[in-house]
Order: structure tokens, then C-alpha cells, then sequence
């Protein structure tokens, strides 16, 4: 089991901080596992002692109701984005003391000047001393169709704005930190470069200078796969049912961009260096892990394909997982299982390494009261995920010995959770439609 290092912070209240099992972010690190190794307060003995430590209303600070997105947890703070329920509302990025909820700061992204295409915020990602976070605002329709918005990066101490993205992109999912850059998916229509919805990449450091753009779904909706970032190489899903592995560097299989664009923006336009086809668009965000990638697709299947490629352009995978809806829930890997959620309202567990055939049954499922958008975390043998039908779940990573499985908890919020929790330090946080941030943990 992996151990966390231990380090302190001094705040109000004395909290120890041990920063190597944070929740830093979305899916837990660029590699999107969705498993946090390091966690030893909460298990399967004591996940169904969870309370309510405290809650964040959003409509105590904003003036109205927020749509919560997806927490991430660095150095004694939670961060989440909120977003605007209408084209005149403002989505906030706020930070919150992990162990209290007590505001340390807030970051606003107000709609445009004539009140119209509100900022929609990603998942944040803390690392480098700050929080980055992607947001995107649309206005117009059709050819007229305008994206603003980039990467915008925060002081995780004071919420300071220290790091912005050059070239007018709009990020629209969560950010990945490695290697020194950032990467996100971009959603653009410019002159210059025309539509582009795919994978982005900046220099993380002072300048934010954009490096390299690709590859391109060439549709004029996001790419609402975030990228996972493992070895030097890049993945990324898209609405045209790509998985599309990309060199992390920008280097192989890239071209220049036209003497025309201006130089804030993309030096490089980058193709895959292989792909693998699903049946249906990909909205679930990859997990990289023991050399094989693990992504989901509205053609209700969980893939499996081999992160190193296949030697040619176009690769099968290594075996698909059926269920019984659209999969948009990104999987979680832990102990050679796979779990995942699907539109027809179950999680399921599959055999990371496969069951010899093309197509795998699960080794256990759980039913909710709705669909499963949100995506799964695992940690400490507790599997947690949340529903459509308002609640949040716990249940058993290894399941219950029988093929159908009972939550060990849960807990009834007032709106979907479509949120994917983040698990730290003896707590569990997750979004909820209801405008509320919750941090779940054991009695006092």
C-alpha cells in the first residue's frame, strides 16, 4: 500500500497535511485512475459510520443556486467550480478550508459585457502553488458561433490570478498537470485556424504560451473527454468516438502552424499517433494504468486498449465490458478491478486484466435510483460514486460475493450528484445539483 509523507501546516486550528494523498485533480492525478492508494482513515469496516462534517450552500454567497462540478483537494483547501444556471449568472471558483469549510477564497467569471455567454468552469487541478481551471463562454449560434475563455491559473494561497493561457481557447474540461505543461480540450472558431474541439497544451510556466493543438474532432461541439497524461503521451476522447493517443511533447507527428497565426498562439498542430474507434461519441475521461488505457462510450461499453498502441494507426481493444446505457461515467482502477457507471442507473466491476474473450461480464454490479454520471473513486476498499437519483454511494471495492451488491452507505443530497467525489485525509467531498458542495467524514 502506498504511504502518504507526512508534512504541517499551520492554519487557526493545527491540520496535518500529507500532501502526497491529495486529491489534486479531477480523477485524482494526470493519470485519472480515479484511486487514491494513500487513504487509511475511512475502509470498508468503517465507511458506514460517515456524517455530515459540513456543507457549502452557494446560494448563501452567489444569490442563487449554482450547479457544483467536480472538487479537488491540495494542502488543507477543497476547490471547486460552481456554474451559472443562465446566460446572465456568474460561475465562481471557490476555495474552502478541507477541514471546516470556512472561505479562504472565491474567483468570479461574470458573463460578457452585454450579459450573455456565462463562463461554464472544468474540474480544477491544483499543482505548482496554484489552482488552474478551465472555462469556456459561448454566444451566437450556427456560423456565428463565438468561444472565449482559456486556462486561468490561481494562487492556491490568496486566489491571486498568477498564470493565464495565451490564444483564445476555450477550456472545457479539466486540466492536466505534467511534464510542465498544461493540458486541457479547447473548443474554437477562429479566422485563422477555423473550428477546432480537441487536445491543448501550454507551457506551464510564466508565459502560458501556448504549444500545440491536436488532434481535432472538426465538430463544432467539445470534446468532453479531459485528457489523462502517462509516460510522455497524451489521451484524449472525442464526440466523433476517437480515443486518440498524442505525443505529450508535441513533437512526433506535428507540423507547424501557417506563418499567419499570430505567435500567442499555437506553435504546432500535432495528429495521433494511434487511435481506436468506439461505436458512440467518448465523454469519459481516460484512466492510464498498468499499460492499458480504460475509457467508456454512449454505445454503453467500457473499453479496454493497450496504452502502448498496436504498432499500426487504428488499434482494437484489448476486450469491451457491456452494460446497460450510455457510459459518460470515467472509469476508476484499483486491485485489478475497473469500476464504472453507466446511464442505466448501475456501477460496474469488471476484471482489470480482462476475462480472456472480446467482451467481459462484470464481476459485480449495484443498482441507484438513477442515472450514473458522476465517476467513481476508490480508496481504502470503499468504492464511492454518486446518482442522478440525488444520493451518493459507498460501497465495497471487492464486492459482496454475490453478482449483484448493496451500498455499505449513502447519503441522500437534495439534487443529482452528477459531481465525482474526491477522497483525502479521512474525508469525502462531492457536488450535488442542489447548489451544495458536501464533506462527508467520521463522527468527532
Amino acid at each position: 500500500m502506498r504511504r502518504c509523507r507526512f508534512a504541517f501546516a499551520v492554519t487557526a486550528l493545527p491540520l496535518l497535511v500529507l500532501t502526497a494523498c491529495d486529491w489534486t485533480t479531477f480523477r485524482f492525478g494526470p493519470g485519472r485512475s480515479g484511486h487514491n492508494g494513500g487513504e487509511t482513515i475511512i475502509g470498508a469496516r468503517n465507511v458506514g459510520q460517515l456524517v455530515k462534517r459540513w456543507s457549502f450552500d452557494t446560494a448563501s454567497v452567489a444569490g442563487g443556486p449554482l450547479l457544483i462540478g467536480d472538487p479537488v483537494v491540495a494542502h488543507g483547501s477543497v476547490y471547486v467550480p460552481a456554474n451559472a444556471t443562465d446566460v446572465t449568472g456568474t460561475s465562481v471558483l471557490y476555495g474552502r478550508d478541507a477541514r471546516t469549510g470556512i472561505a479562504r477564497w472565491s474567483a468570479p467569471f461574470p458573463p460578457d459585457l452585454l450579459g450573455r455567454g456565462q463562463q461554464s468552469l472544468s474540474a480544477p487541478a491544483a499543482g505548482n502553488g496554484l489552482v488552474y481551471v478551465g472555462h469556456i463562454g459561448i454566444s451566437g449560434a450556427g456560423m456565428g458561433t463565438m468561444y472565449g475563455g482559456g486556462i486561468t491559473g490561481f494562487a492556491e494561497g490568496d486566489g491571486a490570478q498568477r498564470w493565464s493561457s495565451t490564444f483564445f481557447a476555450g477550456g472545457v474540461s479539466g486540466p492536466a498537470l505534467a511534464n510542465h505543461h498544461v493540458y486541457s480540450t479547447a473548443l474554437l472558431n477562429t479566422f485563422l485556424i477555423g473550428v477546432f474541439s480537441g487536445l491543448a497544451a501550454w507551457d506551464a510556466g510564466p508565459s502560458g504560451q501556448s504549444e500545440f493543438l491536436g488532434p481535432s474532432s472538426g465538430a463544432r461541439t467539445a470534446s468532453a473527454s479531459a485528457p489523462a497524461v502517462v509516460s510522455g503521451v497524451a489521451y484524449i476522447g472525442s464526440d466523433t468516438g476517437n480515443l486518440d493517443a498524442v505525443d505529450a511533447a508535441g513533437l512526433t507527428n506535428c507540423t507547424p502552424t501557417p506563418p499567419s497565426v499570430p505567435p500567442s498562439s499555437p506553435s504546432r498542430t500535432c495528429a495521433a499517433l494511434w487511435s481506436t474507434s468506439a461505436g458512440g461519441p467518448i465523454s469519459s475521461t481516460p484512466a492510464v494504468t498498468g499499460g492499458v488505457v480504460y475509457f467508456g462510450s454512449d454505445d454503453t461499453k467500457l473499453y479496454a486498449v493497450a496504452a502502448g498502441g498496436c504498432g499500426a494507426p487504428n488499434c482494437a481493444p484489448l476486450w469491451t465490458g457491456a452494460t446497460g446505457g450510455a457510459v459518460r461515467s470515467s472509469p476508476a482502477v484499483a486491485n485489478g478491478v475497473v469500476y464504472v457507471g453507466s446511464a442505466d442507473g448501475k456501477l460496474y466491476a469488471f476484471a482489470a486484466g480482462g476475462c480472456g474473450a472480446a467482451t467481459c461480464t462484470p464481476l459485480w454490479t449495484a443498482a441507484t435510483g438513477g442515472a450514473i454520471n458522476s465517476s467513481p473513486a476508490e480508496a481504502n476498499g470503499v468504492v464511492y460514486v454518486g446518482s442522478d437519483d440525488g444520493r451518493i454511494y459507498a460501497f465495497r471495492s471487492a464486492g459482496c460475493g454475490a453478482a449483484t451488491c448493496l451500498p455499505r452507505w449513502s447519503y441522500a443530497t437534495g439534487a443529482a450528484v452528477k459531481s465525482s467525489p474526491a477522497v483525502a485525509h479521512g474525508m469525502v467531498y462531492v457536488g450535488s445539483d442542489d447548489g451544495r458542495l458536501y464533506a462527508f467524514g467520521l463522527p468527532q
